[in-house]
């Protein structure tokens, strides 16, 4: 149960003692590991998910700050009152071999949340002050780990009247070994039915120490939930990939990826940030339009991000690409529970774009069904490997790496396996929300509830991974946002502006125009 109150330590030695000494609950699986040991070594922080809470028009004239302030912290209460893996820390994270999640009695909210009023004085101002947030978050380490859970909200606050409706960008930003980037989406969508069901009487007086003596009942780690089954010529490709000599690899910059700049774990490690924000209307468009040509939204975002880098970089440099994609494991669980917790169940896939496919997308003037073909190429090879799944799957090897510290430092210096990744979270969920005069970008409506408008999800820098990281998340009933993150310093900064701009300009102009492209100059 939920208590509160310095003085029940005081009053109990044995809390007290459990307090300063962590008990240790289970081992950390391998997935865990995979990102306990980056963020030990300082190559990946955390993963944060953002979303933009409207306050009931009806309670909004009359709410003082304090009255929000206390229903978030209510709401907040019970979401780790029902999740485990919010009130666990992490011990000897720096031994793989012993790295445990540890028992966290007490959970002090004035820890984990924290209120920042945006001085901002324009829409664009504060934009940008949200993407340099989330951006701060991805480069902090998480500090007292074996005794804090590693997880915090920050909840920016725009000035009165800098938009139409009051709102709140609550952040939540948690280590990796936690959870995955669809529990992040998942955490939004228990705040808000929280939110929903805080009465008036629970917020009069929020608890703020939340005291959880009996130990939380994690979920089984991804390897123990998931039936990885992979064959012995799977195991002998991926070794051989992973210890084959330099010179044996292709010479020819054509036959070579392009990656970027090779791994560099000694570098000071600083996250970038910018955004994609479709509307309602272009995003259905985009999914329409990815249905009709029997695509998905991920596939399609492939493709357009391939293209706009195909005609970026010149032959010389980069004459093929590769790009990798998360695949959640939730459909392939063996112990799935009524209720789903927050927990870690992921792996990715690589998909390789070989010369000939970037070379036709270098042509003068490309054409709309270039980018589907290959927006349909990945499709099929992204459904290929989940139609397999669990079966012959990386992310079912990993428990044969005995130290993924040593892992990752074998990485120094050498190059990435992908140039990007995709990383869809899909649409969150409103949850029967009561509003049905709403508008997609939550600047009006006559909602009674909270309600949710837009989400941002980032990933951070991944020094050891993909050079460039485009992470999508939609709102159900509004529109698409699109981060694209890297390590400052690894990517050239006009190249992921260009980027950027050029797959905001290929959904734009398909909305309006139907084709990705402007019409070609006449002769």
């Amino acid at each position: 149960m939920v208590g509160v109150g310095n003085d029940d330590a005081g009053s109990n030695p044995s809390l007290t003692a459990i307090m300063s000494q962590p008990t240790a609950l289970r081992r950390l699986g391998a997935m865990e590991l995979f990102s306990s040991s980056r963020h030990h070594l300082g190559i990946y922080h955390c993963v944060a998910v953002t979303a933009r809470y409207h306050l009931p028009l009806a309670l909004a004239p009359a709410a003082t700050d304090r009255d929000t302030e206390n229903s978030l912290l209510t709401a907040v209460a019970s979401v780790v009152h029902d999740q485990p893996a919010l009130r666990v820390g992490i011990l000897h994270e720096g031994n793989c071999k012993a790295t445990t999640f540890s028992h966290v009695v007490r959970v002090d909210l004035r820890n984990h949340v924290e209120w920042r009023p945006s001085a901002a004085t324009s829409r664009d101002e504060y934009e940008a002050e949200l993407a340099s947030t989330q951006a701060w978050l991805h480069d902090q380490r998480w500090p007292d780990i074996e005794t804090r859970p590693p997880w915090r909200i920050i909840v920016l606050r725009p000035a009165h009247g800098l938009f139409p409706e009051p709102h709140l960008d609550i952040t939540f930003a948690y280590h990796h070994s936690l959870m995955d980037g669809t529990a992040g989406k998942e955490f939004h969508e228990h705040l808000l039915t929280a939110l929903r069901t805080t009465t008036t009487a629970t917020t009069l007086n929020p608890v703020f120490e939340l005291s959880f003596p009996e130990p939380p009942e994690l979920p089984s780690s991804q390897e123990n939930a998931i039936c990885f089954k992979n064959s012995y010529t799977f195991l002998a490709r991926t070794v051989w990939d992973m210890i084959r000599p330099a010179s044996l690899l292709p010479k020819s910059s054509s036959k070579t990826p392009w990656t970027s700049k090779p791994i560099t774990l000694s570098a000071p490690y600083k996250t970038r940030v910018r955004l994609i924000d479709l509307d309602a209307s272009s995003l259905a468009s985009l999914l329409r339009a990815s249905r009709n040509h029997e695509t998905t939204l991920t596939g399609t975002l492939h493709a357009l991000i391939l293209t706009s880098l195909a005609r970026r970089l010149p032959p010389s440099e980069a004459g093929s690409f590769a790009s990798s994609t998360p695949i959640s494991l939730r459909p392939w669980l063996t112990d799935a529970p009524t209720k789903q917790p927050l927990r870690v169940l992921i792996t990715a896939h690589t998909t390789a774009h070989p010369p000939a496919i970037v070379s036709d997308l270098r042509a003068a003037q490309p054409s709309d069904e270039a980018v589907w073909q290959n927006a349909r190429r990945l499709k099929a090879d992204i459904t290929k490997r989940t139609s397999r799944l669990p079966a012959d799957d990386v992310a079912g090897l990993l428990p044969l790496i005995p130290d993924l510290a040593s892992f990752w430092r074998s990485k120094d210096g050498k190059p990435r396996d992908a140039a990007w990744e995709v990383s869809n979270l899909g649409v969150l969920r409103q949850g029967g929300s009561s509003s049905s005069s709403s508008s997609s970008d939550g600047e009006k409506g006559g909602d009674r509830a909270w309600r949710i408008s837009r989400a941002v999800f980032t990933n951070g820098a991944m020094i050891a991974g993909p050079a460039i990281g485009f992470n999508a998340i939609s709102v159900e009933g509004a529109g698409l946002t699109v981060t694209v993150t890297w390590q400052e310093g690894d990517v050239p900064e006009d190249l992921v502006e260009g980027v950027r701009s050029d797959v905001l300009a290929f959904a734009e102009r398909w909305h309006s125009t139907g084709s990705f492209f402007p019409p070609s100059s006449p002769e």
